[in-house]
C-alpha cells in the first residue's frame, strides 16, 4: 500500500470539513543531469464555511539555488480592533 502524498491527505481534509481546495503543481523541466520531476507547488484551502481559518502551502525546490523553499500555514481572521504584537521571524539562510 503506497503512502498518500500530502496533496492527498489535504484533499481528504478539505472533504471532510466541507472545504474547497485549490491545488496546482507546475512541472520542471526534466535535463539530463536530473532524471526525476520535480515541482513547484501551490495549495490554497479556502475559509470553511462559518470562516475561522484557511490554509495555505507553497514549495518550491528551485527558488533559491541549492535552498528549496516552503511556506506553509493555517491562519485564522483577525480582527483590526484588536490590540496586537505581530513577530516576524527572519528567514533562516540556506548553507
Amino acid at each position: 500500500m503506497d503512502d498518500k502524498s500530502n496533496i492527498e491527505i489535504l484533499r481528504e481534509f478539505a472533504k471532510v470539513t466541507n472545504r474547497t481546495i485549490v491545488a496546482k503543481e507546475f512541472p520542471y523541466p526534466l535535463t539530463g543531469i536530473r532524471t526525476f520531476q520535480k515541482y513547484k507547488r501551490i495549495v490554497y484551502v479556502p475559509n470553511n464555511f462559518e470562516k475561522t481559518s484557511y490554509f495555505i502551502w507553497f514549495s518550491d525546490p528551485y527558488a533559491k539555488i541549492g535552498c528549496p523553499t516552503v511556506f506553509c500555514g493555517a491562519f485564522i481572521p483577525l480582527s483590526a480592533r484588536i490590540k496586537s504584537i505581530i513577530n516576524i521571524r527572519k528567514n533562516k539562510k540556506c548553507h
